[in-house]
């Protein structure tokens, strides 16, 4: 199941999501959403659904597993060693880029982690 859903959360967003513009939509909600299923596999007992769910204004992602712990979000790296990790980046990644982003515990049933990201990103403000 690992390597399906990491397929799937990598194929799938990129032809549902094509959108005009420079925003590169798609590629967050690959990112974010292969994060999630890559956790779920990995730390949550097995992945259970993912929604993907597209409104005018926003698009948004959930993923169950059937783990009922809650994740952690790790700090950024200290020291330059572990900047070589590939592992453990995440929910900070989720957290930086999503525009919302929680987590709904099922109590024993497991947890569903998700997130949000605006269709059309807002202009940023140069000084």
């Amino acid at each position: 199941m690992t390597f399906a859903a990491r397929a799937w959360s990598r194929r799938t967003p990129p032809g549902l999501l094509e959108h005009p513009g420079g925003y590169a939509l798609a590629d967050d909600v690959e990112l974010l959403l292969s994060e999630l299923c890559t956790n779920a596999v990995q730390h949550g007992d097995g992945l259970d659904t993912v929604h993907l769910h597209c409104t005018p204004a926003t698009v948004r992602a959930a993923v169950s597993d059937r783990n009922p712990a809650l994740p952690t979000v790790r700090n950024a790296p200290a020291a330059s060693h572990d900047l070589h990790l590939d592992y453990g980046r995440g929910l900070l990644l989720v957290a930086a880029i999503a525009a919302t982003w929680g987590v709904d515990q099922h109590h024993n049933h497991g947890k569903t982690v998700r997130f949000e990201l605006p269709i059309h990103r807002p202009p940023t403000v140069t000084r």
